[in-house]
């Protein structure tokens, strides 16, 4: 199967499955408890998936004549361009489903998207080198001793890892101005205190780690990198 349907797949099936933990973690950053735990899930499958199909569209054409590192720079660019818009439609769903009596920044979808995109493109770009090159390296390590699924599995537990340890800052930033917490990145950065850099740190690993072990699992199973052993 094509890697970009198999990916299209694979990450609709994440979503679903890690969902909740992804709004778990959007509600720690107004100290709440979800009471809708799927809220803005329709926006997610509509999301994740096309975005995900887009990078690996992207990633597998110039991974042929590229690093791993340089396919991943020019997937950024394309796959945000269709994420961040619904991303901010999906945390609106899940803010205003979950979240009571809070005083939102009154900022347009505009200028939301206009602050979001490039910042995004600027944390997943270093996190998606970092990410992509530590997990082609692995599943060629271990693709001789392991079925496809569980080296998807487990060179995405390590990448996904090591690279959101590293981005998670600004990752905090684009949650809490999409949700209307701030008005601005610069705003967030400038106001918050060291620990707020990490609110929700713990929750935000689970819910990363477990996302793509289960997706690349699954991308592996259905359409392998290489031919199985």
């Amino acid at each position: 199967m094509n890697r970009a349907i198999a990916a299209l797949f694979a990450s609709s099936i994440s979503s679903i499955i890690t969902y909740p933990l992804d709004t778990l973690f959007v509600t720690t950053q107004f100290k709440k408890k979800p009471q809708n735990y799927y809220s803005g899930l329709k926006i997610d499958l509509v999301c994740t998936p096309l975005s995900t199909c887009m990078f690996f569209q992207t990633y597998e054409k110039f991974l042929t004549s590229n690093n791993a590192a340089t396919a991943s720079i020019v997937s950024t660019f394309t796959s945000s361009a269709i994420n961040v818009p619904l991303n901010i439609l999906k945390r609106k769903s899940q803010t205003s489903l979950n979240i009571q009596e809070f005083n939102f920044v009154k900022t347009s979808f505009f200028d939301k998207f206009k602050n979001i995109y490039f910042i995004t493109c600027a944390k997943k770009i270093p996190k998606n080198m970092i990410k992509y090159s530590i997990y082609e390296n692995s599943l060629k390590v271990l693709w001789p001793y392991f079925h496809p699924s569980i080296c998807g599995g487990l060179s995405a537990l390590l990448s996904s890892f090591i690279s959101n340890m590293i981005i998670f800052p600004i990752e905090t930033s684009i949650i809490k101005v999409s949700c209307g917490i701030h008005e601005n990145i610069f705003d967030f950065f400038r106001n918050s205190k060291l620990n707020e850099l990490y609110n929700g740190f713990f929750m935000y690993i689970l819910y990363s780690v477990t996302s793509n072990v289960i997706g690349h699992s699954v991308l592996e199973l259905i359409s392998p990198r290489y031919i199985p052993y």
